[in-house]
Formats: structure tokens, C-alpha cells, sequence
């Protein structure tokens, strides 16, 4: 069983001064586009035309992509390629082989405000909310020693 007097006041500061903000910035960097691929489900897919696209990381494999696309009578363009920006996960060769400079291919469009558009609505989901776990754990376990400490439950060695 957790003995909380056992532990040092010093350390119970530390923890909490490392895991509440570590897990709140988790938390809010994750949950914030989480919540934006969560309100993409409705996103209209749209016909668009990729006007280039190229390998600007050998490392990272990052790609940047620029794309137009037509709402009503207005064309627009985007080089949003996803709502994370990481497209790591992205086999690059074979991604820009299927997706050329000019060719036709897909994306998204925010019914809402028709100049707001992404190329990949999906993502691998799994890191992410890892990552919104991890973080929800570690500002929980901050917050709980906070209440320990504010109770007098924490040792005061």
C-alpha cells in the first residue's frame, strides 16, 4: 500500500513540478488535434488536384505537398498535408509516386469555412492517444499529490 507520509516533501514538489506540466502539455498538444480529426469526420471530399509536391527531409521524410481545389465557383489552395504535420508514417517514395504533380486525387474540406482543407483526414490514431493516456496519467497523478499535500497527507520530511 502507498505510505504518504513516507514521502518527502521535496520529492512530492519535484514530482508535481515535472508531471502536471508535462502531462497538461501532452494532454492539450494531443487533444487538441485529436479533437480536430474527431470534428473532420464530417469534412466533405473534395476532388483536388495536387499542383507539387516534394521531399524536403531525407530523415524525417517530410513531404511538402500544395493542392487546389474548387467550392462552388471558387478554386482554393492548401499545402496542409494532415492535422499533425508528421508524416512520418508516411512510406515518402511511394507516397509521391501515387500522388504526382498534377494528378487528381482527394481531400477534405471544412463545410464550416470552405479555405480550411487537408489532404489526409486519417492518421495513425494509436500514438496519439498513447500519448493522451500518458499525458491524462501523469496530470492525474500530479494533481493527486497536490490534494495529498494540501490534506497534510504528505510527509513533512
Amino acid at each position: 500500500m502507498f505510505a504518504a507520509e513516507s514521502v518527502p516533501v521535496g520529492v512530492a514538489a519535484v514530482f508535481v513540478a515535472v508531471l502536471v506540466p508535462f502531462g497538461g502539455f501532452v494532454l492539450i498538444s494531443n487533444g487538441r488535434w485529436l479533437l480536430r480529426i474527431w470534428k473532420s469526420r464530417n469534412w466533405v471530399e473534395t476532388p483536388c488536384e495536387v499542383l507539387s509536391i516534394r521531399e524536403v527531409g531525407i530523415e524525417d521524410f517530410s513531404i511538402e505537398i500544395s493542392y487546389a481545389y474548387r467550392v462552388g465557383a471558387t478554386t482554393h489552395q492548401s499545402n496542409r498535408f494532415s492535422f499533425t504535420d508528421n508524416v512520418s508514417m508516411v512510406n515518402t517514395p511511394q507516397f509521391m509516386k501515387r500522388y504526382p504533380t498534377g494528378c487528381k486525387a482527394v481531400c477534405y474540406v471544412n463545410p464550416a469555412d470552405s479555405a480550411d482543407a487537408v489532404f489526409r483526414r486519417s492518421v495513425n490514431i494509436f500514438p496519439a492517444v498513447l500519448l493522451f493516456v500518458v499525458g491524462a496519467i501523469t496530470t492525474a497523478m500530479g494533481v493527486f499529490m497536490v490534494f495529498l499535500w494540501a490534506s497534510g497527507r504528505l510527509g513533512a520530511n
